[in-house]
């Protein structure tokens, strides 16, 4: 039970619920109406499969970092064994991939190609300085666009997606911070590590700014609705400004993790405003 238990865990499914769910309304936004739910559900799938393997293989590779920064993970507190997690993320990609295989060969393309930079950011670029943040928030925006692929309309997916990218790019920074120990110990050069924490506290603050700027933009030029522009203003945008009061206040180390979790939850508030925001 104990090796179940951690392998489920190694998937972080609330990670991948969250990418299913991005790939769902990407399919929604591309398909309005009379949905394909059977066809979009299965595609939700395949991305929460090859979100699943990312996360469980990412834990692989990080395995002497999480003894530091979070002893409590699967790998650093013996609840499964390296090669379990190996194999068990394997299997998970591949899952992923057989499904987008068989629903279409752009979406198994696009899978191709997420798969292949989240391996390249496990064994290569996560201790690098901001490619590895990248590399996580555009692979994370592509959720979007795979949905609509799925359905053969991607232009409406493109707005989610560059939310997505934002938000996922000032998570990963804040995970950088929260990390420092860890990565240094492990000589990760990390942007926090090369630049300095006060650097990257104003680097997650601009980008904040920026999402803070665009999200009423939707509303403005008449593409979503006021329920859109309701749901934000209640539950995205207050988050963003108390986040960014809390680094501008430069927040204790132990809070980022918190900050951390309130903008994973953010983005669920916003995957709602879309999807509840649009014209009839």
């Amino acid at each position: 039970m104990q090796v179940i238990s951690g392998l489920i865990r190694l998937m972080r499914l609330g990670n991948g619920l969250i990418a299913g769910l991005a790939v769902m309304l990407g399919a929604l936004l591309g398909q309005p109406t009379s949905p394909d739910w059977l066809w979009i559900g299965i595609a939700g799938t395949s991305a929460l499969l090859i979100t699943a393997g990312g996360n469980t293989l990412n834990d692989v590779c990080d395995r002497e970092i999480d003894r530091l920064n979070r002893p409590e993970r699967p790998l650093p507190a013996g609840m499964v064994s390296v090669r379990q997690a190996t194999i068990w993320g394997s299997l998970l990609l591949l899952a992923g991939l057989g499904i987008s295989y068989r629903l279409q060969i752009t979406l198994f393309g696009m899978a191709m190609l997420v798969t292949v930079l989240i391996l390249i950011y496990n064994l290569r670029w996560k201790r690098q300085p901001l490619i590895g943040n990248v590399v996580v928030a555009l692979s994370s925006a592509l959720c979007f666009v795979y949905g609509g692929l799925a359905v053969n309309t991607v232009l409406p997916t493109l707005i989610p997606a560059v939310f997505a990218f934002f938000f996922h790019l000032a998570r990963e920074i804040i995970k950088d911070i929260e990390d420092m120990r860890g990565d240094r110990a492990q000589r990760a050069t990390t942007f926090p590590i090369v630049y300095g924490e006060e650097h990257a506290i104003r680097l997650v603050i601009f980008i904040l700014w920026i999402l803070v700027i665009l999200i009423p933009l939707p509303y403005l030029l008449e593409i979503y609705s006021w329920v859109y522009l309701l749901i934000v203003t209640i539950g995205v945008l207050p988050v963003l400004a108390h986040t960014i009061m809390k680094l501008k206040n430069r927040t204790q180390p132990a809070n980022f993790a918190q900050i951390s979790l309130y903008l994973k939850l953010d983005m669920i508030v916003g995957i709602l405003a879309i999807w509840k925001g649009q014209y009839p």
